[in-house]
């Protein structure tokens, strides 16, 4: 065992200088940053104010404002150059960060666990034809809105998405087209479903035992799609984006998948309803037996447009005096699958029938109440005005936002049954998750770029999130019409002011 041992330390050290030898000068490229950001939050939230924000009525601490420091940020990347291959010019990228948790907790020795962000090879052939496969961004994130915090506006107005890939990618002139197969997303904590196994207890109040399902992306055995056009020409001048100068730009770009969800039960579902018109509260439908009877296949989908506009423009790399004006839109459902939106918030449920449910292995039947699953329909986006003081100085302001429409409180007289944990008919449920319906921030900064290497900004972001019902401060998912007070609310809101400092190499 010893000489194996020995055996591989001495083949790795060989290795060493042999590759070391098989690289030639620029065949390879360190790039990336160090980043320190610091920041006070209002309530407790996301360090990339990603959302949802918790409720204004939450417990403490979670309401107590807070400052925190953190360098978890940094990353650094690898860029290769490799050999000509079938005509192709090749390179391959590798990048890391150590934001692979977000760290509510801060300790005398901060550590943090190393993230793959990128990893792809791609070949470029003459002609305007790229293949890249491995992990990249989405066809969605192209234009990221410039802020402080990392991930801007992720949930409510811009997409957040790296996935394995194979991409196909064709430019002439100033057209390019992009369609790309990749990994099928699995949400989580998505309004699982109990599935059926042994029932437990019998007539109304009979449940069904089990676990809840998962991989409910992988189970569709089919991959996501998407596909990517863009028209990017300098029709009268340029204006910054990113630090560098860029002509009129517009990106349209959409993308679906399948997702299977199991049939099971509902498990502690509440309606979107109230107690009366001045009350919104859950409304508990109790211990009554709510399935969904049929395993469903649906299909998250998103369109995207985004337009880069020069307003003020320059015809060199001189940026002072020059403005942009950026503004994206999208609409689909089930955003959570492209990056854009909580994975809780992808789809919810509407009454459907009565059924009846057999027990395994015995001739007993249960009268049950069938709702069917749906995704939940959003539309949102972010308008983004940039403005260059001087080529070191400039600002940007910033609104986003991301919201679910086509759901409200239709009741249905209908309902077998339910008197009692229903009174009011409501047709939409939802499986023990609180479901936001409205998120928005407005967000404005200042840089500073004394020379390329080096950038500071400091920043103030407003954010809210509205919820579809109230909670009750003491028991939420356990309100009645007496617990639900004036402490109950429907939203969250957040105030922060941000400072990040740059080092680029």
């Amino acid at each position: 065992m010893k000489k194996c041992i020995a055996l591989f330390t001495l083949l790795a050290l060989l290795a060493i200088p042999v590759s070391a030898m098989a690289v030639k000068a620029g065949d390879w490229e360190l790039v990336g940053y160090t980043k320190l950001e610091t920041y006070w939050d209002s309530v407790s939230v996301n360090k990339n104010l990603a959302g949802p924000l918790l409720r204004s009525n939450a417990a403490q601490p979670q309401n107590i404002g807070r400052i925190r420091f953190t360098a978890q940020s940094s990353r650094f990347g690898l860029k290769i150059n490799g050999p000509e291959v079938l005509g192709a010019k090749t390179q391959g990228y590798i990048e890391v960060d150590f934001d692979s948790a977000q760290d509510a907790r801060q300790s005398a020795s901060n550590a943090y666990i190393p993230r793959m962000r990128h990893a792809w090879f791609r070949m470029d052939w003459p002609g305007g034809w790229q293949l890249l496969m491995g992990q990249y961004w989405g066809v969605f994130c192209d234009f990221y809105p410039e802020t402080i915090n990392d991930g801007p506006y992720q949930n409510h107005g811009q997409a957040t998405q790296r996935i394995p890939q194979a991409r196909l990618t064709y430019t002439t002139g100033p057209w390019t087209f992009s369609g790309l197969v990749g990994a099928p997303y699995d949400p989580s904590g998505d309004n699982d479903t109990v599935a059926f196994n042994n029932l437990v207890g019998s007539g109304a109040n009979a449940n069904y035992s089990g676990t809840p399902a998962s991989l409910s992306g992988q189970r569709s055995t089919l991959p996501q799609f998407q596909g990517q056009v863009i028209f990017e020409k300098d029709l009268y001048g340029k204006a910054a984006f990113a630090g560098r100068p860029r002509g009129f730009v517009a990106d349209f770009g959409a993308g679906f998948q399948h997702i299977q969800y199991l049939s099971g039960r509902l498990n502690n579902a509440w309606t979107w309803g109230g107690y009366g018109p001045n009350i919104d509260g859950y409304l508990p439908i109790g211990a009554r037996n709510l399935v969904q009877k049929q395993t469903q296949t649906l299909t998250p989908w998103v369109v995207q447009g985004t337009l880069f506009i020069p307003v003020l423009v320059t015809h060199n790399n001189n940026l002072a005096g020059t403005a942009s004006l950026t503004i994206q839109g999208h609409i689909g459902q089930g955003f959570s699958f492209f990056g854009e939106g909580a994975d809780t918030d992808n789809s919810f449920f509407k009454y459907d029938a009565p059924a009846w449910i057999g027990t395994p292995g015995t001739n007993t039947w249960t009268q049950v109440v069938n709702y069917r699953r749906y995704l939940t329909p959003k539309y949102g986006g972010y308008i983004q005005g940039q403005y260059y003081f001087t080529n070191e100085w400039y600002a940007s302001v910033v609104y986003g936002f991301d919201k679910s429409y086509g759901i409200g409180r239709d009741r249905n007289g209908a309902l077998p049954f339910l008197d009692a944990a229903n009174v009011n008919g409501y047709t939409y449920a939802t499986n023990a998750n609180d479901q936001s319906q409205f998120t928005q921030e407005i967000q404005a900064n200042l840089f500073y770029t004394p020379i390329k290497n080096l950038k500071f900004g400091l920043g103030y972001s407003y954010m809210q999130t509205v919820y579809f019902q109230r909670q009750s401060f003491n028991a939420p998912f356990a309100q009645t019409q007496a617990t639900l007070t004036s402490r109950d609310s429907r939203q969250g809101n957040n105030h922060s002011i941000r400072f990040g400092g740059w080092f680029f190499f």
